[in-house]
Order: structure tokens, then C-alpha cells, then sequence
């Protein structure tokens, strides 16, 4: 036997490998507000989800708000290889505020996310926005009220 050999006798070797993968989603929308100029922070939305197991621990922001281009989004999803093979379906949706000059958004939109192993470590992450296929769209209507009051002397 060579000096560099070492003589396992009837112990075979085992080899384990380990296999992962990864991906990860953003969901993301915009706020129109008709009527006026819009604020960065006016606006406010939630996610939501009754059927992702890891909702607490995969979304860091449930609730945002727009930035001055009425673009708002939750951040990034990551999913790992626990999550191939299912889907997961998110609710977004605008919070009523009190400003009693804007008519807010009732819109609801369902976004289920596919995810699937593409065998080379990483996820494929396909976001299914039903109808609304680019971003999800809310638009509100700013309407200011008041009186005018004439008077004639």
C-alpha cells in the first residue's frame, strides 16, 4: 500500500452534497392623485397574505407610503428552495385616510407569485397580477370644497 493510501477496510465513503436555491420578487405600484400635486408619504399601502406561511418574516414593509412620484413598493421577497413548487397570493390595497378633499382609492389587487426551481441554484419568482399586468395602479381625486360669497354695498 502507498504511504499516501489509508486503508479503509470495509468502511466505504460517503459523500453528502448539498443543493440550494434562491430568488426573490419585489412587489411594487403607483399612486395617481387627480386634481393636485401629489406628496412624497401622502398615501399609505398594505400587503397582505393568508396563504405564505413566512409572511411575517419575508416582508419587512406591510405598510408604505408613495414618494413624490406616487411610486411606492414593499422591498425585496426572498424565497428559497423550501418555497419551489408553490404559489403564494399577496393582497395590496390603499388605507383610507381622513382627508376629507380626497375621494381614496377602493381598488384591491391579488397578486399570486409562482415560484419554481430552475435546477441551477436559483428561483424563478413570477409575479401574476391578473388583469393589472404592468404595476398596480390606485388613483384618487382631489376635490377642494368651500363657498364663495358675494355681497353687493
Amino acid at each position: 500500500m502507498s504511504p499516501d493510501c489509508v486503508d479503509l477496510g470495509t468502511n466505504p465513503i460517503e459523500f453528502t452534497n448539498k443543493y440550494s436555491a434562491t430568488g426573490n420578487t419585489t412587489i411594487y405600484g403607483h399612486k395617481t392623485l387627480e386634481g393636485r400635486t401629489l406628496k412624497a408619504g401622502e398615501f399609505t399601502f398594505t400587503l397582505s397574505s393568508t396563504d405564505d406561511p413566512k409572511f411575517d418574516t419575508r416582508v419587512a414593509s406591510k405598510s408604505v407610503t408613495n414618494d413624490a412620484d406616487g411610486n411606492f413598493d414593499f422591498g425585496v421577497m426572498n424565497y428559497n428552495l423550501e418555497d419551489a413548487g408553490k404559489s403564494y397570493t399577496y393582497t395590496v390595497e390603499e388605507t383610507k385616510g381622513t382627508d376629507s378633499t380626497v375621494t381614496y382609492s377602493t381598488v384591491k389587487y391579488d397578486v399570486t407569485i409562482t415560484i419554481t426551481d430552475n435546477g441551477d441554484g436559483t428561483l424563478a419568482v413570477v409575479q401574476d397580477r391578473g388583469t393589472q399586468n404592468a404595476r398596480l395602479s390606485f388613483v384618487n381625486v382631489y376635490g377642494a370644497k368651500g363657498e364663495v360669497v358675494f355681497q353687493a354695498t
